[in-house]
């Protein structure tokens, strides 16, 4: 149903005691009732440009009314689902009759629960916002993810303040699957350990050290950090030591903090620090693996090799990964007894540690519930310190509905003896919560019973973006007058779905 507009006027002049005032008054609003603008009489319709005669006249809300423009931008227009990356959005009010546009109430809002605005007043996140246009017409708000997904965001202004909208203008945001992130804004952060390999003494010290900087990798000071680890002690004093797993620093002038780590259980530990930026309204977080040994290490130093099942390291979060070791010796002879060390970024792998086969082999498997990016490390210890490989699992969301769509189109044949065109099939993937489903391979083919119609390519592959889209150019080609139906079938995994559509050809 189409919403209809009736223009209001707006009160923006100041009132005329005298006859000589009133009398220029009332040349003023008169040369703008005949420039088809608003007019400022209350009570009063405007007339748009266009028009002709004093009454009311019935407009559709769309971006552009008479004089009046409203323009809706995101930058950037893709963001990490995290709540704490943003994307500014900046609302355009323009007038070609040169008036003044500042001081409108522009309001944006939402066409989901996945994104959120940041109301700097209170501080908090609101699903619609209002901002006031400034002298040159914008007004800007931030908009935040918390869910995946094509987030579609519209901007509103009721020039008339009649209570309806006149101008409406609409821009999509992609808000991609991301963990917590180590960067956002201005800010990042990040931890790390040295030495990277310690015993599982529970007394031997290793230091922990993180850093928060801006974006020109400037230091940030006073500035909380909370570490945990995810076995091993931490302590402030280096001479304090257990049982806890946790502690807190302050960032000093260098925008750095340090305290003390000692392991205590043989394998990967994963120790995380964490902090909050009020600018962002939102944390960031950075992780990393230090190794704790538990036995002697073997002599000279070994050569670690590292492969991966599916070979092109990725899959969904209803399958699995296996990492599989091959440690060698020095002399390039296969070591049987060896512990590799395993651990991820993202996910579990089972088990973390595993002893070299007869071949010198070992395996692992990476399972995760949450689709992203999983770098799994490897570590052999030996007399001299240890040797350490990673790969990258990218991990997509599983695929729980796939909707097909395609069109129907006519084609003209005239006097010759074919006629071509290219049209485009899609598939949109989501997951079980009906989140977008990105980087998925999809797999289209058509279908059809026609003398008249080919179809090229018969199959074709491609692979999910952001927004779970996917789409399969199809040549058509017409050689007779008539119709014919064809039908496309798109797959991932389990799942799939088809859609037909009519090709007809005229002469």
């Amino acid at each position: 149903m189409t919403q209809v507009v009736k223009f209001r006027q707006r009160r923006r002049y100041g009132k005329c005691s005298w006859l000589l005032s009133s009398l220029i008054c009332l040349t003023v609003l008169s040369l703008l009732w005949s420039c088809g603008k608003l007019s400022d009489d209350v009570g009063q319709p405007s007339t748009p440009v266009g028009t002709t005669g004093g009454t009311s006249h019935d407009v559709s809300v769309t971006d552009k009314i008479g004089t009046y423009t409203l323009s809706l931008s995101a930058s950037p227009n893709s963001i990490p689902a995290d709540s704490t990356n943003y994307s500014i959005l900046s609302a355009v009010l323009s007038d070609k009759s040169g008036r003044s546009v500042k001081g409108y109430p522009i309001v944006f809002s939402t066409s989901g629960n996945i994104g959120w605005f940041y109301e700097p007043v209170t501080g908090i996140l609101l699903p619609t916002d209002t901002s006031f246009t400034d002298a040159k017409g914008t007004a800007s708000t931030r908009l935040y993810g918390s869910q995946s997904g094509r987030l579609v965001v519209t901007a509103t202004v009721d020039l008339d303040d009649d209570g309806t909208a006149d101008l409406r203008d609409a821009v999509a945001v992609n808000l991609t699957a991301s963990g917590p992130p180590d960067s956002a804004g201005s800010y990042s952060i990040r931890v790390w350990t040295n030495p990277t390999t310690t015993p599982a003494d529970a007394s031997t010290p290793v230091a922990v050290s993180a850093q928060i900087s801006d974006s020109r990798g400037g230091p940030v000071e006073n500035f909380k950090i909370d570490f945990t680890a995810e076995s091993g002690y931490l302590s402030n004093d280096i001479n304090t030591i257990g049982p806890s797993t946790s502690a807190s620093a302050v960032t000093n002038a260098s925008g750095r903090v340090s305290l003390w780590y000692f392991g205590q259980t043989p394998g990967s530990d994963v120790i995380t620090a964490t902090t909050f930026i009020s600018d962002l309204i939102g944390k960031l977080s950075d992780t990393t693996v230090i190794m704790v040994t538990g036995s002697t290490p073997i002599t000279g130093m070994p050569t670690l090799k590292l492969f991966t099942s599916p070979s092109d390291a990725s899959f969904t979060t209803a399958d699995s990964g296996t990492i599989t070791a091959k440690v060698f010796g020095s002399n390039g002879a296969a070591l049987q007894g060896v512990t590799v060390y395993f651990s991820t970024t993202l996910g579990t792998v089972s088990p973390s540690s595993v002893e070299t086969d007869a071949s010198g082999i070992a395996s692992t498997t990476l399972t995760s519930s949450v689709p992203g990016t999983a770098t799994v490390y490897a570590t052999v210890n030996y007399s001299g310190g240890s040797v350490n490989e990673l790969v990258t699992f990218k991990i997509a969301a599983g695929v729980e509905k796939i909707s097909v769509a395609v069109p129907s189109t006519t084609l003209t044949l005239g006097t010759n003896t074919e006629t071509s065109s290219t049209i485009t099939a899609s598939a949109t993937l989501q997951d079980k919560e009906g989140h977008f489903v990105e980087g998925v391979q999809v797999s289209f083919s058509v279908s059809e019973n026609c003398s008249n119609v080919s179809f090229s390519p018969q199959s074709y592959s491609s692979v999910s973006d952001a927004g779970g889209y996917a789409s399969y150019e199809i040549t058509v080609t017409g050689t007779a007058v008539g119709s014919c139906q064809y039908t496309v079938r798109a797959a991932s995994g389990s799942s799939e779905d088809m859609a037909s559509g009519v090709i007809t050809i005229n002469n």
